[in-house]
């Protein structure tokens, strides 16, 4: 429950008011259930906090609610002693003249329990930042999770009841199965994937791994590119091995289909222009924002997507562009580059969760692969692979017999999906045109 302050901030009329206009009016529940969640520790009082929960029980179970009910419910759950006995709620309903105001008091209950809860954020900061043997880095990003928490206040934490968990999984299915919804996460723009997927699915760490030149980054960007083109959803990029200007180049190539040398050094025909010229509009009303800030580390990469976040709270995804040269939160604390990826890679499953969004990161494979007859991947092949393999919701190798034959058909692609926590392991067939940066679906997909 909410510590109960010396100097409290709360507004006992605001929430006396509410509570009244709730069991008065069940017109009001809704309304207010909409501006205050399910969570009770908006309330400041704690009697006030066990009539909230008892008020959405009852309405939850029986679509009504009224004192006589609230109260039975209290007395089953909590006992009516704890809220000063029957006549409180009485009162309540008593000293509202009218529910039409409930949602004003609502707002009032709302930001004087952000108040609070910006103090107590404000006091975990403060005691941590006195504690020496804390890293400063950490301190910095303890304090913007908290604050990042305060903003994403009204998400519901806790437990839930199944009921309400079971309740929206059923929606979803429902949605799918009238065909009102094609996907369950985000469309990646290939379709063979989408259905073995159905869609990279939000809070899920995803790994997509390969040998170097295989493809890694452009299938990365293509993905960022469907994504942000269109179906209009940001996308944040972290390339750590290219220059934001490159990833551009790459992308349109693959928008306007001219070959990407071409396009770095001018060498394309006078009608191409308008091709480019099309194509740049296009990929510049797109919500994709690429950070290619040098030597970046977990916590700052964690930092600036929360702020990308802040500003676009239906953010599609997170891609990092990859995953071995990513900085750790030390510099001079890890004995070996496993210790780091295994650090990195925790804290990109629980960057994944805190914003519930999927964050795709690239991966080299070992180069004990080359030595093996049949070269295709494994998960083992992984750099550094214990907690990878771990933590991954799903890992994909980009596999081209064309990098190990000179001999088979140029750019034939599988992207093998070799661990999927939530659906089936499969192949995804595709054709590599290097040139253009960019894949396209090919073949048929084995499942």
């Amino acid at each position: 429950m909410v510590p109960q302050y010396s100097n409290p901030i709360y507004d006992e009329e605001a929430e006396r008011a509410v509570l009244g206009a709730m069991l008065e009016d069940n017109l009001a529940i809704p309304k207010v259930m909409a501006i205050l969640g399910n969570n009770c520790e908006v309330f400041y009082r704690i009697p006030h906090q066990l009539i909230y929960t008892a008020i959405l029980a009852v309405y939850e179970d029986k679509g009504v609610g009224d004192a006589v009910m609230v109260g039975e419910e209290i007395q089953r759950t909590s006992g009516l002693n704890r809220i000063g006995g029957s006549v409180y709620l009485y009162e309540l309903v008593n000293s509202v003249p009218t529910s039409e105001n409930a949602e004003y008091y609502a707002e009032i209950v709302k930001e004087k329990a952000l108040r609070r809860t910006l103090i107590r954020a404000g006091k975990e900061i403060v005691s941590s930042a006195n504690k020496e043997e804390y890293n400063i880095e950490e301190i910095i990003d303890k304090a913007e999770q908290l604050i990042f928490d305060v903003g994403h206040s009204e998400e519901k934490r806790g437990f839930s009841h199944i009921r309400q968990v079971i309740k929206d999984s059923l929606k979803e299915i429902e949605e799918i199965f009238h065909n009102k919804k094609n996907l369950a996460g985000v469309p990646t723009g290939f379709v063979d994937l989408d259905i073995l997927t159905m869609g990279l699915q939000p809070s899920d760490f995803i790994i997509i791994a390969g040998r170097p030149s295989v493809g890694k980054s452009v299938l990365a960007h293509n993905i960022a590119q469907y994504i942000g083109v269109k179906e209009q959803r940001p996308v944040a990029i972290f390339s750590l091995e290219m220059p934001k200007e490159h990833v551009c180049l790459r992308m349109l190539s693959a928008e306007t289909q001219i070959e990407f040398h071409k396009l770095r050094m001018g060498k394309f025909s006078q009608d191409d222009w308008q091709w480019i010229t099309n194509a740049a509009t296009i990929l510049g009303h797109a919500p994709i924002f690429i950070n290619d800030t040098p030597g970046i580390n977990v916590m700052e990469m964690r930092a600036e997507a929360r702020r990308l976040m802040a500003e676009h709270e239906d953010l599609a995804l997170i891609i990092i562009d990859y995953l071995q040269i990513m900085g750790g939160k030390y510099t001079d604390r890890y004995e070996s580059s496993y210790e780091r990826v295994t650090e990195i890679s925790k804290s990109l499953k629980s960057l994944a969760r805190e914003l519930n969004v999927p964050v795709l990161a690239l991966s080299q494979l070992s180069r004990s692969i080359e030595r093996r007859g049949d070269p295709r991947p494994m998960l083992s092949d992984l750099r550094e692979s214990g907690a990878l393999e771990q933590d991954a919701d799903l890992v994909a190798f980009i596999h081209r017999e064309d990098y190990y034959d000179e001999n088979a058909q140029e750019g034939v692609t599988e992207l093998i999906i070799k661990k999927q926590r939530n659906g089936p392991q499969g192949a995804i067939n595709l054709k590599f045109i290097k040139s253009q940066m960019r894949f396209e679906t090919y073949g048929q997909t084995k499942g």
